[in-house]
């Protein structure tokens, strides 16, 4: 939820759950004209924006309470109409397989050396048509340990210790 807005945030829909941002008054009027609370238009503790967030544990009820009468498609298909701010929220599956995801090549692969082809979420931000593919593939387990303490100034010896000891795991010490 926003502090200083209200109704923002995510409510459950009979099938699912959404974001709704009503975020100013003239929003709220079209969300309630859509929600068919017209009343509410008229309720003392909901008349503006700042009585909503000092009222907005009752403002997020009744809004909630008529939110799970209909499905999340039933109310983006009129709430968008009608330029009330919304959005689904996705489960990761759908949000993988999303239109702008694949469109904008979020999702790009890379060789693991022991997992073979890899899924990874790309970074989101495109320089200039610049490659976003990653430089190299997750680490196994303990891969970096040695090459990191070794940065920190610790010897091969200590770092064999700490190894022996338990106390991290080293990719480098357990194939030697």
């Amino acid at each position: 939820a926003h502090p200083s807005m209200c109704p923002y945030q995510a409510f459950k829909t009979k099938d699912s759950a959404m974001v709704l941002g009503a975020g100013n008054d003239r929003q709220w009027e079209k969300f309630c004209q859509v929600a068919r609370l017209e009343h509410l238009l008229t309720d003392p503790d909901l008349l503006t924006n700042d009585l909503r967030v000092q009222n907005m544990q009752k403002t997020v009820a009744l809004v909630q309470e008529r939110l799970t009468q209909e499905t999340t498609e039933y109310w983006l298909t009129r709430l968008e109409a009608a330029s009330v701010p919304c959005a689904p929220i996705h489960k990761l599956s759908e949000a993988l397989s999303h239109p702008q995801v694949q469109a904008r090549d979020s999702v790009t692969q890379i060789e693991h050396p022991s997992l073979g082809t890899l899924n990874k979420v790309s970074f989101p931000i495109q320089f200039n048509g610049a490659e976003r593919s990653p430089s190299s593939p997750p680490p196994l387990l303990g891969e970096h340990t040695a090459e990191i303490l070794s940065s920190l100034s610790y010897s091969d010896n200590e770092i064999k210790t700490l190894h022996q000891q338990g106390v991290i795991f080293s990719h480098e010490h357990r194939t030697r």
